[in-house]
């Protein structure tokens, strides 16, 4: 493992008409991560052939086995110390990685960085338009492998959200966050995303991750008296 390779790894199902484009946007970083690792999560459609053809593009495929499962899977793979994550239907601004990384290596060596997000709506490109929010999540983070150790693998049980409680966990534990103030990070709103098809089952999941999440702090709370 090389001490200064960073690592992005997008996980991908059935997402034909917006891989390339997020692919892309992390080929055309201002410093381009090592390696871009795609993994193929048993798409029924035509996305793997459009991942773009790039010395640093490797495709991963494996059965369909669900998101967090493809994103533990892209970590075991990958090969630097710097991880970064992008949906596969969203993209990057330039210098995300430039000035994410800058931080990384700042004296305050902030554990887990993220930035502004701008949502957009498929068909309403319109900067001037579009809803900012803070992009506490995995598309606007980067970390060090040895964080992400630390908090352990994202959660793979059907009921868990991806990213809620295995957040929580890394601010348990003591993990420090920071949050860039420009956009670099744009999360786009279509048809087919699983927040839109899976509504009833996403809320399900994360208010599933939100109450384990209360239940461990109530469970060393009174541990601690």
């Amino acid at each position: 493992m090389n001490n200064s390779t960073i690592s992005t790894i997008i996980p991908l199902y059935n997402c034909s008409q917006y891989i390339g484009e997020a692919v892309q946007s992390v080929l055309d970083q201002t410093v381009p991560p090592s390696e871009i690792i795609v993994v193929d999560d048993g798409s029924t459609d035509e996305s793997i052939a459009a991942v773009p053809n790039h010395p640093s593009v490797r495709v991963i495929s494996r059965p369909h086995g669900g998101l967090a499962r493809t994103l533990n899977h892209g970590v075991e793979c990958s090969q630097g110390s710097i991880l970064t994550f992008l949906d596969s239907d969203d993209r990057w601004l330039p210098t995300k990685v430039e000035q994410q990384v800058a931080l990384l290596h700042s004296p305050e060596k902030p554990d887990l960085i993220f930035s502004q997000t701008r949502v957009f709506h498929e068909g309403n490109d319109n900067p001037e338009k579009n809803e900012v929010v803070n992009g506490v999540g995995k598309s606007a983070m980067m970390l060090r492998r040895s964080a992400f150790d630390r908090i352990g693998p994202f959660p793979e049980a059907e009921e868990a959200h991806d990213f809620i409680g295995w957040y929580a966990r890394a601010r348990e534990i003591g993990l420090s966050s920071h949050i860039i103030p420009e956009i670099l990070y744009e999360r786009r709103i279509h048809d087919s995303n699983d927040g839109i098809l899976q509504q009833d089952r996403q809320r399900a999941r994360y208010f599933s991750s939100i109450k384990a999440v209360l239940d461990r702090r109530r469970q060393q709370q009174s541990h601690d008296t």
